[in-house]
């Protein structure tokens, strides 16, 4: 009898801690699964990283188990200087593949919107984050037709045989209103 009523206890406490523990997973596993910001600094030269108010970051969501991310941040660079320097050169660190120039967002607006539906769009969040209200409404300003963008490209993966290998994919796109200071970032990796 004895056994029984301890093992009912037992019983009893593993059920009352498998949702705590299900919620410390969901929580952790959304601590550690990646920050667009980051990406953001890695990839873009510093100064621009310096010139940008961030507002709304997406973080970075996995598409596959072949390690597909993507990620958006959404912001502001309120300072005229800074939008100006920012346009005088090229955004990025890394442009070994290729980079485009700031271009205005009229003659790249197939190719940004694109890309920007495909890997930009705010993911659903259960959670109210900072700047999530705001944030698509600062998107359609940084991509209205006044706005400049700037995109760097990579190869496409060689596993699709229907597809040229020398083929070019947008890999980082950057948008930013000159009279507004509205900012997207937004990228996608293979």
């Amino acid at each position: 009898m004895k056994s029984s009523s301890t093992r009912n206890r037992k019983v009893k406490y593993v059920l009352y801690l498998l949702p705590l523990v299900a919620v410390v997973s969901l929580i952790v596993t959304a601590l550690v699964a990646g920050n667009s910001a980051s990406i953001f600094k890695q990839r873009v030269q510093p100064q621009v990283v310096s010139g940008v108010s961030i507002i709304y970051n997406s973080g970075y969501s996995r598409h596959s188990v072949f390690g597909e991310r993507s990620g958006t941040l959404v912001g502001r660079v309120g300072n005229q200087g800074d939008r100006d320097r920012l346009l005088s050169e090229v955004p990025f660190r890394d442009c070994s593949t290729k980079c485009s120039t700031w271009q205005p967002f009229a003659s790249m607006e197939k190719r940004v919107s694109g890309h920007l539906a495909r890997h930009g769009s705010l993911p659903f969040s259960l959670f109210n984050s900072p700047g999530r209200s705001i944030a698509p409404h600062i998107m359609r300003a940084a991509t209205d037709n006044n706005s400049r963008c700037a995109v760097r490209y990579t190869s496409k993966p060689h596993g699709n045989s229907a597809s040229n290998s020398n083929e070019m994919t947008e890999s980082d796109v950057i948008c930013i209103s000159p009279e507004t200071g509205a900012f997207v970032y937004s990228f996608f990796d293979t």
